[in-house]
C-alpha cells in the first residue's frame, strides 16, 4: 500500500498488484554429442526443467553454431562439414521469460578406403593387399579386410590366396581413431 497525499493535503491510500511469472530452465538433451560425419543425425530435444510452465505456452528457438536454426522443440539436424559446433537454446514462455543453454557437438571426419595389390594372378597364389586409405582430419586406427565376403584380415598390408580362378570381392573398411567408417 502507498499513501498518496495531494497538495491541499488530502490524503488516500492506492494499492496494485503484479504477478512475476516464472522463468523456464533450460536444458538440452541429444542423442549422440559426438558423430561421425557420414549418416550424421542430432536428435536434440529442448526441456524446459522448472517444471512451471506449460509446454504449449513455450517457444524455443535453436541456433546449432553453422549459421542455421529451428523453433521446433524437438530438432533433427545434420550438419553438411565436420567439425566442432556449439549449439545454443533459447526457450521463452508467452509471458516474456526467458532461459538459454549451450551445448558442444563434434562431428568427426569419415576416412576415405582404397587399395593397391601386387599379384601373380595364379590360383594359389601369395596376394598382397596395402591400404592407402586417408582421412581429412585425425589419424587411421584400423583396417579390415573382407575377402569375398567370408574370410577376413586385419593390418594396413595383408597377404591373401585364392584356391581357385576366377573373379572375387576384396573389400576394406578403414576405420579411424574416432571408431569412424
Amino acid at each position: 500500500k502507498q499513501l498518496v497525499v495531494t497538495t491541499d493535503g488530502c490524503t488516500g491510500r492506492w494499492q496494485d498488484s503484479t504477478t512475476i511469472h516464472p522463468n523456464p530452465v533450460s536444458a538440452i538433451s541429444v542423442n549422440n554429442a559426438v558423430q561421425c560425419f557420414r549418416y550424421n543425425r542430432f536428435e536434440f530435444i529442448a526441456n524446459d526443467m522448472s517444471y512451471k510452465i506449460p509446454p504449449d505456452s513455450l517457444g524455443y528457438r535453436w541456433y546449432f553454431g553453422n549459421g542455421d536454426s529451428s523453433l521446433q522443440q524437438k530438432p533433427l539436424y545434420h550438419y553438411t562439414d565436420t567439425g566442432s559446433y556449439i549449439v545454443s537454446l533459447f526457450i521463452y514462455s508467452n509471458k516474456g521469460c526467458g532461459d538459454s543453454a549451450r551445448i558442444k557437438t563434434i562431428v568427426n571426419p569419415n576416412p576415405v578406403a582404397f587399395f593397391d595389390y601386387f599379384y601373380p594372378q595364379c590360383p594359389d597364389s601369395l596376394y598382397v593387399f596395402e591400404s592407402k586409405s586417408a582421412i581429412s582430419g585425425g589419424t587411421i586406427a584400423g583396417h579390415k579386410w573382407v575377402f569375398d565376403g567370408n574370410e577376413t584380415a586385419l593390418g594396413q598390408t595383408v597377404q591373401h590366396s585364392f584356391s581357385k580362378a576366377g573373379l572375387f570381392t576384396v573389400m576394406l573398411m578403414a576405420i579411424s581413431g574416432k571408431n569412424c567408417t
